[in-house]
């Protein structure tokens, strides 16, 4: 989850400066750039709770990561639309087909891992609350002889 924060903010900060590399402006990028800071210090932090927790099956911090991370999920889906559709309106840049499938296959890309790694974490949750851990138990004690011909096996 880490890496998919990291990278989505990552994209949505590209979406935002490529447009606009011919008007710089120090305060914006410095705004931008601590807000990415922000963000990926918040992302670590919650990282290192999820660590945690899957070590030691602490199914209410995983609780709290779980909902950081639809959070998180939520809020980077949304500023990529965002700052892809400003970069759209302003029409800063004529839009390719081929950038139209890169974004939309990517983020398509993005949107199934991140939706997998949280339907496991909520499957480990659900697990860890109703104590269901897995055992197998061998139920055959002694092997079963089979006569072929006459001969045990």
């Amino acid at each position: 989850m880490c890496f998919c924060l990291f990278l989505g903010v990552l994209i949505s900060v590209k979406l935002y400066l490529v447009p606009h590399h011919r008007k710089k402006d120090l305060n914006t990028e410095l705004v931008i750039m601590s807000l990415f800071d922000t963000v990926f210090i918040i992302d670590f932090v919650f990282t290192i709770v999820f660590i945690v927790a899957a070590h030691k099956k602490n199914h209410q911090l995983l609780r709290i990561y779980y909902k950081y991370g639809l959070v998180s999920f939520v809020m980077i889906f949304l500023l990529c639309l965002v700052l892809t559709g400003i970069d759209i309106f302003n029409n800063f840049y004529i839009i390719a087909l081929k950038d139209i499938i890169n974004i939309v296959t990517f983020g398509a890309a993005v949107i199934i891992f991140n939706l997998y790694l949280l339907s496991m974490i909520r499957s480990e949750i659900l697990k860890l609350e109703n104590n269901t851990q897995l055992a197998f138990v061998n139920h055959v004690t002694d092997p079963q002889r089979y006569v072929e011909n006459g001969v045990n096996v």
